[in-house]
Protein backbone atom coordinates (compact mmCIF):
# COMPACT_ATOMS: atom_id res chain seq x y z
CA UNK A 1 0.00 0.00 0.00
CA UNK A 2 1.63 3.66 -0.82
CA UNK A 3 1.45 6.18 1.61
CA UNK A 4 0.39 9.59 0.99
CA UNK A 5 2.18 12.38 2.76
CA UNK A 6 1.73 14.90 4.21
CA UNK A 7 -0.72 12.66 6.49
CA UNK A 8 -3.02 14.92 8.13
CA UNK A 9 -5.63 13.99 10.92
CA UNK A 10 -7.59 15.73 13.46
CA UNK A 11 -9.03 14.59 17.30
CA UNK A 12 -11.32 15.81 19.27
CA UNK A 13 -11.64 14.49 22.90
CA UNK A 14 -14.98 16.74 23.34
CA UNK A 15 -16.79 14.71 20.98
CA UNK A 16 -18.68 11.80 21.23
CA UNK A 17 -18.75 10.67 24.80
CA UNK A 18 -16.37 13.21 25.82
CA UNK A 19 -19.39 15.95 25.74
CA UNK A 20 -20.54 15.47 29.70
CA UNK A 21 -16.63 16.12 30.71
CA UNK A 22 -16.39 19.10 28.15
CA UNK A 23 -19.91 20.48 29.59
CA UNK A 24 -18.66 20.13 33.08
CA UNK A 25 -14.70 21.67 32.06
CA UNK A 26 -16.09 24.48 30.41
CA UNK A 27 -19.01 25.23 34.06
CA UNK A 28 -15.60 24.90 36.48
CA UNK A 29 -14.16 27.66 33.76
CA UNK A 30 -17.20 30.11 34.03
CA UNK A 31 -17.54 29.29 37.93
CA UNK A 32 -13.77 30.67 38.30
CA UNK A 33 -14.44 33.05 36.16
CA UNK A 34 -17.10 34.38 38.17
CA UNK A 35 -15.43 33.66 41.28
CA UNK A 36 -12.36 35.58 40.50
CA UNK A 37 -14.89 38.52 39.44
CA UNK A 38 -16.71 38.89 42.84
CA UNK A 39 -13.47 38.36 44.90
CA UNK A 40 -11.14 40.62 42.95
CA UNK A 41 -13.68 43.17 41.92
CA UNK A 42 -13.44 43.61 37.98
CA UNK A 43 -13.70 42.03 34.80
CA UNK A 44 -10.09 41.90 33.59
CA UNK A 45 -9.14 39.45 36.62
CA UNK A 46 -11.90 37.03 35.33
CA UNK A 47 -10.74 37.32 31.91
CA UNK A 48 -7.21 35.80 32.47
CA UNK A 49 -8.50 33.40 34.60
CA UNK A 50 -11.08 32.25 32.00
CA UNK A 51 -8.06 32.51 29.52
CA UNK A 52 -5.73 30.67 31.86
CA UNK A 53 -8.16 27.33 32.40
CA UNK A 54 -9.37 27.56 29.11
CA UNK A 55 -5.80 27.46 27.24
CA UNK A 56 -4.80 24.66 30.30
CA UNK A 57 -7.86 22.44 28.75
CA UNK A 58 -7.05 23.14 24.93
CA UNK A 59 -6.45 20.07 23.91
CA UNK A 60 -9.70 18.34 25.55
CA UNK A 61 -12.22 21.02 24.78
CA UNK A 62 -11.08 22.09 20.83
CA UNK A 63 -9.73 19.82 17.69
CA UNK A 64 -6.04 18.97 17.75
CA UNK A 65 -4.43 18.30 13.74
CA UNK A 66 -1.87 16.26 13.15
CA UNK A 67 0.35 16.27 10.29
CA UNK A 68 3.72 13.88 9.31
CA UNK A 69 5.71 15.32 6.28
CA UNK A 70 8.05 14.35 4.54
CA UNK A 71 10.01 16.54 6.62
CA UNK A 72 8.21 17.09 10.15
CA UNK A 73 5.73 15.78 12.03
CA UNK A 74 3.31 18.50 14.00
CA UNK A 75 0.34 18.73 16.31
CA UNK A 76 -1.49 21.95 16.22
CA UNK A 77 -4.79 23.17 18.50
CA UNK A 78 -5.48 26.77 19.58
CA UNK A 79 -2.98 27.29 21.81
CA UNK A 80 -0.31 25.24 21.32
CA UNK A 81 2.03 23.83 18.17
CA UNK A 82 4.37 21.14 18.66
CA UNK A 83 6.91 20.35 15.91
CA UNK A 84 9.98 18.08 14.89
CA UNK A 85 12.13 17.76 12.65
CA UNK A 86 12.59 13.67 11.51
CA UNK A 87 16.84 14.34 11.92
CA UNK A 88 15.57 15.35 15.17
CA UNK A 89 13.77 12.02 16.55
CA UNK A 90 16.01 10.29 18.52
CA UNK A 91 12.97 7.36 19.83
CA UNK A 92 9.20 6.56 18.89
CA UNK A 93 7.04 5.16 21.57
CA UNK A 94 4.21 3.26 20.67
CA UNK A 95 1.26 4.05 23.03
CA UNK A 96 -2.32 3.04 23.09
CA UNK A 97 -3.42 5.96 22.28
CA UNK A 98 -0.68 7.40 20.11
CA UNK A 99 2.91 7.90 19.48
CA UNK A 100 5.12 9.66 21.12
CA UNK A 101 8.34 11.15 19.20
CA UNK A 102 11.25 11.83 21.45
CA UNK A 103 14.43 13.98 20.76
CA UNK A 104 15.90 11.94 23.23
CA UNK A 105 17.40 8.50 22.84
CA UNK A 106 16.97 7.44 25.98
CA UNK A 107 13.83 7.71 28.45
CA UNK A 108 14.25 11.42 30.36
CA UNK A 109 12.87 13.41 33.07
CA UNK A 110 12.18 16.13 30.25
CA UNK A 111 10.58 13.67 28.22
CA UNK A 112 6.92 14.92 28.72
CA UNK A 113 8.10 18.48 27.78
CA UNK A 114 9.65 17.61 24.65
CA UNK A 115 8.89 16.13 21.50
CA UNK A 116 5.18 15.72 19.79
CA UNK A 117 2.58 13.04 20.79
CA UNK A 118 0.49 11.91 17.88
CA UNK A 119 -2.88 10.99 19.27
CA UNK A 120 -5.09 8.26 17.41
CA UNK A 121 -8.64 8.34 16.02
CA UNK A 122 -10.81 6.05 16.74
CA UNK A 123 -9.79 4.71 12.92
CA UNK A 124 -7.52 1.93 13.27
CA UNK A 125 -6.57 1.89 9.68
CA UNK A 126 -5.52 5.61 10.51
CA UNK A 127 -3.22 3.79 13.55
CA UNK A 128 -1.58 1.68 10.87
CA UNK A 129 -0.63 4.48 8.24
CA UNK A 130 0.52 6.71 11.17
CA UNK A 131 2.85 3.91 12.15
CA UNK A 132 3.89 2.87 8.50
CA UNK A 133 4.64 6.48 8.10
CA UNK A 134 6.69 6.61 10.89
CA UNK A 135 8.33 3.57 10.42
CA UNK A 136 9.23 4.95 6.68
CA UNK A 137 10.58 8.87 7.38
CA UNK A 138 12.26 8.47 10.94
CA UNK A 139 16.05 8.20 10.52
CA UNK A 140 17.91 4.70 10.68
CA UNK A 141 19.12 4.92 14.32
CA UNK A 142 15.43 5.63 16.09
CA UNK A 143 14.14 2.85 17.96
CA UNK A 144 10.96 2.60 18.00
CA UNK A 145 9.31 0.80 20.96
CA UNK A 146 5.88 -0.38 21.93
CA UNK A 147 4.91 0.42 25.20
CA UNK A 148 1.55 -0.97 27.10
CA UNK A 149 1.92 -0.13 30.72
CA UNK A 150 -0.56 -0.42 33.45
CA UNK A 151 -3.49 2.28 33.78
CA UNK A 152 -1.48 3.78 36.85
CA UNK A 153 1.02 4.51 34.60
CA UNK A 154 0.00 5.50 31.34
CA UNK A 155 1.84 8.49 29.76
CA UNK A 156 -0.63 11.27 29.06
CA UNK A 157 0.28 14.30 26.47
Amino acid sequence: MALELPLCWSVHLASGEGRKKAACAVLVILCAAAAAFFVLQGFFPALIIAFVLTASVSDFLFPVHFKISAETASSRSLFSHQIIRWSDVKAAYILEKGVKLSPFARKSRLEPFRGVFLRFSDNSSLREQVIEAIKMLKPESVIIESVYVDESEKISA
